[in-house]
């Protein structure tokens, strides 16, 4: 999949409750709210990989050839952002799946309203046709699993995210391809 396709430039895309785009990483407030998302408790429990600078936070949302950060707009500010990035091989094989898949992951801004997140990911599947798309949930995570249960994604089971984890997460999984009547 080629990420810098996805919504190039200030495109958005609308839906009842959210809009979707790339995060404006020259946009002050964008950037303060999303070290706000990536200092939260909440997330820092549940998502790897934490931007600690302002530099790497930046460079996470701007995305790259193999990733791509979009962020979930209500009321034109940064409610949670969904990440995109290919699936690792390994991973994938370990899985038994023989095809490439698009993983998703995501967090959301404290105290945004409900629903926002299940929006913004419901607009990203919708916009993405014809890709396979994986998610790893913590089992402590109760409300990630939720949400990507709303959203269509199956649990299929149960995986070390890493070779050498010590416990196991929840592997999703969702495959969007088009409808051929």
């Amino acid at each position: 999949m080629n990420f810098s396709k996805v919504l190039p430039g200030d495109r958005i895309i609308y839906s009842e409750k959210t809009g979707i785009r790339r995060i404006r990483v020259n946009d002050v407030e964008e950037m303060r709210r999303m070290r706000i998302i990536e200092d939260d408790p909440e997330v820092c429990k549940f998502v790897e990989d934490l931007q600690a600078t302002e530099e790497g936070l930046r460079n996470f949302a701007k995305g790259s050839s193999e990733s791509v950060v979009l962020g979930v707009i209500q009321g034109g500010e940064v409610q949670g952002w969904i990440c995109l990035y290919p699936d690792e091989s390994e991973r994938l094989t370990r899985l038994g799946l023989a095809e490439d898949a698009v993983e998703i992951c995501y967090a959301k801004y404290p105290g945004a309203p409900r629903g926002l997140m299940s929006s913004g990911l419901r607009q990203v599947i919708e916009m993405i046709v014809g890709e396979t798309f994986t998610a790893y949930t913590d089992p402590d995570n109760l409300n990630s699993s939720r949400l990507l249960e709303a959203v269509g994604f199956k649990n299929a089971g149960k995986i070390k995210y890493h070779p050498g984890a010590k416990t196991l997460d929840n592997f999703w999984i969702l495959n969007n391809s088009p409808l051929i009547c």
